[in-house]
């Protein structure tokens, strides 16, 4: 980043995450030249790197992830939407009439989806059928 402001406050999130623990490491303007031998970044305040950070093609994920769903015995369900509740025999996700009981159902939703909301409630554990309902919310970096 080139602005002096955000470079101080770049510099502050790194050191806080390695006081924490996590590698990341300042760059200068010649490590980044190292880094990114072809990129032309022009001025720079601060820059930083983080070797276990990374970024995907969101495409190629979903399609491993589609292999992977099948090649485990999995099945994708498309062309119609799902319901997932929860009653008093577990987890209960419905897809067009098809009703399914699995032991695990996660439901990732941006927390601003209120796709999770009617799932947050407290329920008394039960006797029976053993089930787990993961609501995961997008994560915010601290700062």
């Amino acid at each position: 980043m080139a602005d002096p402001q955000e470079g101080r406050r770049l510099a502050e999130q790194v050191e806080r995450a390695r006081s924490r623990g996590y590698p990341i490491m300042p760059v200068d303007q010649a490590g980044l030249r190292r880094l990114l031998p072809a990129a032309e970044p022009g001025p720079v305040a601060a820059a930083c790197h983080a070797p276990r950070d990374g970024q995907v093609e969101p495409g190629l994920v979903v399609a491993a992830c589609r292999a992977a769903t099948t090649a485990a015995g999995g099945r994708l369900l498309l062309g119609a939407p799902a319901r997932v509740r929860l009653d008093d025999d577990g987890i209960r996700v419905q897809v067009g009439e098809l009703v399914l009981r699995p032991d695990v159902a996660v439901l990732a939703a941006a927390p601003e989806a209120d796709l999770a909301e009617p799932l947050r409630e407290p329920r008394p554990a039960r006797q029976g059928r053993a089930g787990q309902l993961v609501v995961a919310d997008r994560v915010l970096a601290e700062g």
